[in-house]
């Protein structure tokens, strides 16, 4: 909303001033194709941060080197992080954390449920864990163990 009222504002020969090139855009794309769209109004750029002003050539040349480095980073950055996850995977290891409850524990929790008397709440405290931690273990049983005992 911001981007389109400052877009609009600008006349040809003026400068639209950003404080990080980041301010502008989203994506590297997006960033492209809004400079590009300021140049096709005749309006330069300035990204106060970087220090990039797109009204001469050089300036233009400096902005559009940065972004392809940036997008050529970017595009870098997933080939390493396959091959983590699959050198992991080979190992026997999953991505995420560790479950906070061993099956032990889910099954104690399990049979103590089973009995209506028994709220969520004190066996939560009894395993110094959270609601969310259980239900994320057992609230479907739960739901199952109150439609059966009509609550």
């Amino acid at each position: 909303m911001e981007l389109e009222q400052c877009s609009k504002a600008p006349r040809t020969g003026d400068t639209l001033v950003v404080w990080r090139l980041d301010r502008l855009g989203c994506s590297l794309p997006d960033l492209v194709q809004i400079v590009a769209a300021l140049e096709r109004s005749g309006i330069s750029f300035e990204s106060l941060s970087e220090k990039i002003k797109t009204e001469r050539a050089a300036g233009k040349l400096v902005f559009h080197v940065s972004t392809a480095l940036a997008e050529f980073e970017r595009s870098l950055i997933p080939e390493p992080t396959h091959a983590g996850r699959a050198a992991a995977c080979a190992r026997g290891r999953s991505g995420g954390r560790k479950p906070k409850l061993g099956e032990k524990q889910v099954r104690k929790i399990k049979s103590l449920l089973r009995d209506p008397d028994i709220q969520m709440a004190d066996v939560a405290a009894a395993l110094w864990s959270v609601h969310t931690t259980l239900y994320k273990h057992v609230g479907e049983q739960r739901q199952h163990c109150l439609m059966d005992t009509g609550d």
